[in-house]
């Protein structure tokens, strides 16, 4: 980041997860044009990402990043709920469950395609990414729109 504000100032960043989700690292680089960073659970997106982010941060003394930290979570959630929907872990009664459940994540409700492909969107109860803006004092969301 330092040599390409060095070299290109007023190129726009966008970084897809990773260490430049930490305000910590976010708050030494220069904001001399925009920086935008894209998580999958973010503060103040949702109640349920509100909460996922708060409990990671009291845990581990920082904020998720990206989607690294978030989606392996959710994975789990949802798999325990299904396993808990069909009253087993056979593959046989959970695979039905999750081919025809919603099931709700930090990221947003998880439903699968015909080919157990997660189905992504923009709707406001969807599995969705989400936008921010580093600005100076802190980061803005800007997708999904508040």
């Amino acid at each position: 980041m330092k040599r390409l504000r060095e070299s290109a100032p007023t190129l726009p960043v966008l970084s897809i997860g990773g260490a430049l989700g930490d305000a910590r690292l976010a708050d030494a680089v220069p904001l001399s044009a925009p920086f935008y960073v894209q998580a999958a659970a973010w503060r103040g997106v949702s109640p349920a990402a509100t909460a996922y982010v708060e409990r990671y941060e009291h845990r581990y003394g920082a904020p998720p990043v990206g989607y690294s930290d978030t989606l392996p979570y959710d994975a789990v959630t949802v798999l325990v709920a299904a396993w808990r929907k069909a009253g087993s872990a056979a593959t046989e009664a959970v695979v039905p469950v999750l081919e025809r459940g919603a099931f709700k994540g930090a990221a947003g409700t998880y439903r699968f395609d015909a080919t157990h492909q997660a189905q992504w969107g923009t709707g406001p109860e969807a599995l969705h990414g989400t936008f921010v803006r580093w600005e100076r004092g802190g980061a803005r969301i800007v997708f999904p729109p508040p």
